[in-house]
């Protein structure tokens, strides 16, 4: 009896699995999905370089000044009780630091109103990062002509970053070029 029982329950188990699939048409499987770029899915749901859309923040509240087709950044901070004015060199994304080889970065600035004039940022050492004055990606000098000031435009006539050699690369401030 007991054969005849197992037996039994086999069929059973087998006219239910069948009837189950009968029931209903199911629809074909997705097709699978295409390969995706590496990243996080907030990167991937980014559209592409849009001159119009993408934008960065300035890591210092300043300005940001494109250097290249995303080669890096410029931010540049004023203050205007002092007249210090600084600048950091960013990555592409102005998230990261950008180390430069340079023991000064010459700019002519023009002040609306006012004759032009020239100032030297001097490199900055920082001892947290380990940034030397040798090697560093951030620059300052303090100039009584901007104090006061709320917008300039300058051109740095020469620029080595990131191994690249940029000329008069112009900065309008506060607006920037992003």
């Amino acid at each position: 009896m007991r054969v005849s029982t197992a037996i039994v329950l086999l069929c059973v188990v087998a006219i239910a699995g069948c009837s189950q699939q009968s029931s209903a048409p199911q629809p074909p499987p997705a097709p699978p999905p295409a390969a995706a770029p590496t990243g996080s899915v907030e990167a991937r749901a980014e559209p592409e370089h849009d001159d119009h859309e993408h934008h960065h923040t300035a890591p210092h509240g300043g300005t940001l000044i494109l250097v290249g087709d995303h080669a890096g950044q410029l931010e540049f901070v004023l203050e205007p009780a002092t007249g210090a004015l600084t600048m950091y060199a960013l990555d592409g994304e102005a998230e990261n630091a950008v180390r430069l080889n340079s023991l000064g970065i010459a700019m002519n600035i023009t002040i609306p109103g006012k004759p032009a004039f020239d100032i030297q940022l001097k490199p900055v050492e920082n001892v947290l990062t380990g940034e030397t004055t040798t090697s560093t990606s951030q620059y300052a000098a303090q100039s009584d002509d901007l104090k006061g000031v709320t917008e300039f435009g300058a051109v740095i006539p020469e620029l080595s970053f990131r191994g690249m050699e940029f000329e008069n690369v112009e900065i309008a401030f506060p607006e920037g070029n992003e």
